[in-house]
């Protein structure tokens, strides 16, 4: 399908929920403000991610959508968004919104062919590509402001040292895709003593009590910040760091986002869709047989990330150094 882009005045795009599935739909925001420019851009969110668009100097309206709302709130953003007519409607999430309320065009539902083995960035910006949208050089669109670096100043003060900060994400959205945190701690004691690297823990308030556990360990190089900060604050707090070693995570995502270099820890998941994948950033899995089996329950006691050792991470540190 080929749409009249001069009858393109407002867009609405229906984004995902999960932070670093949202953050990989953003490019699709960056085509989109380059091929529409001064055209309206509407997102829909849900609630965890919605500071990414909120934040975004592209987006006009950030419409937060909870799947867990009452009935009668979908109804009334049904009207709402009904009431726009918008012109083009650009579909992430496979919905029925676009059927119901009936814009100018819409991309089709149907799934990419290449769906099981393409990074999702890819997979998104094909939305567009199938409608005659330019994808070229689309990238990440995080935007951070002056005073998402004060505060993230503010809080590494007791750290602060510009050319010795690393960053660890331990946690992740589900345990079976965190690596043991026993490993965790030793690269990040080697990071201190082979590399004379201060330690800044990011993730959520969930990951606190999970990355205390290496604060405790390194009390005096090691800053706990998870649960401390937004999403474009963690952005803001990472650009003040070499590196990020993490599992497959949001601040895995975000720091992707933001061309900070990722080593980072892949079990079940497939690292194809959703690895960092630039020059700069190494991936670290064992390739067995199972494995990526994206289940959610492991019948194997998690042997992916067991195999994984805390040399396999340092030697990526060791190279990620020399080259930088």
């Amino acid at each position: 399908m080929r749409i009249d882009k001069e009858k393109i005045k407002t867009i609405l795009v229906i984004s995902l929920s999960n932070i670093g599935d949202v953050i990989l739909t953003t490019p699709v925001i960056d085509s989109l403000s380059k091929e529409f420019p001064q055209r309206s851009i509407d997102v829909i969110v849900g609630p965890k991610a919605e500071e990414i668009f909120r934040t975004s100097s592209l987006v006009r309206d950030t419409i937060v959508y909870d799947k867990f709302s009452p009935l009668r709130d979908k109804f009334r953003l049904i009207k709402k968004l009904r009431s726009r007519g918008y012109d083009l409607v650009i579909d992430l999430r496979n919905c029925l919104i676009p059927f119901l309320i009936r814009p100018r065009y819409r991309t089709s539902i149907k799934p990419d062919k290449d769906r099981s083995i393409n990074y999702m960035k890819d997979t998104h910006l094909n939305k567009l590509k199938e409608i005659g949208i330019d994808t070229e050089g689309a990238d990440f669109s995080i935007e951070i402001r002056e005073s998402h670096k004060q505060y993230a100043n503010s809080l590494l003060k007791p750290l602060k040292d510009e050319d010795n900060l690393a960053s660890i994400a331990p946690g992740a959205a589900s345990d079976n895709k965190r690596w043991m945190i026993e490993g965790f701690i030793e690269v990040a004691r080697r990071l201190i003593d082979s590399f004379a690297l201060k330690i800044i823990l990011v993730g959520d308030k969930d990951d606190f009590n999970l990355a205390k556990k290496i604060e405790d360990r390194f009390p005096k190089k090691v800053l706990n910040l998870c649960g401390k900060t937004s999403i474009i604050e963690l952005a803001a707090v990472l650009k003040n760091t070499k590196f990020l070693i993490s599992n497959d995570s949001a601040p895995m995502h975000l720091a992707t986002a933001i061309n900070l270099p990722v080593i980072a820890i892949f079990g079940p998941t497939n690292h194809k869709k959703y690895g960092p994948r630039r020059k700069d950033d190494y991936i670290i899995r064992k390739d067995l047989e199972c494995s990526p089996c994206e289940a959610a329950q492991c019948r194997y006691n998690h042997e992916c990330l067991k195999l994984i050792k805390p040399d396999d991470v340092i030697e990526k540190v060791s190279l990620l150094i020399k080259k930088r």
